[in-house]
């Protein structure tokens, strides 16, 4: 019953850098990413699976997730809706399994790099052995990893035009979350409850999260760009 309790329960620790399941989560996601690029060509041969797969593990996350926050008794209007960045993402990539278009692989990509910081500075996170943890590495594996795979099989190129567009999702999304955490009480996307920036008013943090967003999504969108001028050179 213990080993069970540590499986399932909200009641644990959450963890910290340097923790075991900090390095686990982080190596592990950079091992993903290697698999990914070694077998780039490999995958590229076999997208129709490659759309099942990431289905079936994103479907899988919510499955997993809400699971537990019922079984914890913690499903609440205030923390646990698919509202999340990184929890909208799992929901466009499986939409995007179904649609398959161009503009959701834009949306995808640029959203999903937050899903990068939440590796590296992860917040309120269960450890590696709790079902809490595995749907945490799940959601945010996937996030990254379905528009690399993307990129890397050619069905998808980053560019200026997407991350104006993404950035412009980006505004609306935030603004979005901005009257839902009024209305529930929430910390959607950390507006409320944030990890840095304590001392600045509503509009001036706002301003800078969406600015700053966009201008970092062209910022990747034109390092990509320039990266595969330099490939092609190569080539």
């Amino acid at each position: 019953m213990r080993h069970l309790n540590y499986i399932l329960s909200n009641e644990i620790p959450t963890i910290n850098h340097g923790d075991t399941s900090y390095f686990i989560y982080l190596l592990s996601f950079i091992f993903l990413i290697i698999l990914v690029i070694y077998f780039r060509h490999f995958l590229s041969r076999h997208m129709k699976k490659i759309y099942i797969i990431f289905f079936t593990l994103a479907v899988f996350q919510r499955v997993l997730i809400n699971f537990w926050y019922v079984y914890n008794d913690f499903y609440t209007l205030d923390n646990s809706l698919p509202l999340q960045i990184c929890r909208v993402v799992v929901w466009l990539i499986i939409i995007q399994c179904i649609l398959r278009t161009k503009f959701l692989n834009h949306i995808i990509f640029y959203f999903g790099l937050f899903a990068a910081a939440a590796f590296v500075y992860p917040i309120g996170i269960m450890p590696f052995y709790n079902i809490a943890g595995i749907a945490f590495f799940i959601m945010h594996a996937i996030n990254l990893l379905f528009p690399l795979v993307m990129y890397v099989t050619g069905e998808f190129k980053p560019s200026i035009k997407g991350a104006l567009a993404a950035g412009g999702m980006f505004t609306i999304y935030y603004v979005g979350m901005i009257a839902i955490n009024d209305v529930t009480h929430g910390n959607y996307f950390f507006i409320e409850q944030r990890p840095f920036l304590h001392d600045l008013s509503l509009l001036q943090y706002s301003i800078i999260n969406i600015v700053g967003t966009a201008l970092s999504f062209i910022l990747v969108a034109f390092i990509l760009k320039r990266i595969d001028l330099v490939r092609t050179e190569i080539e």
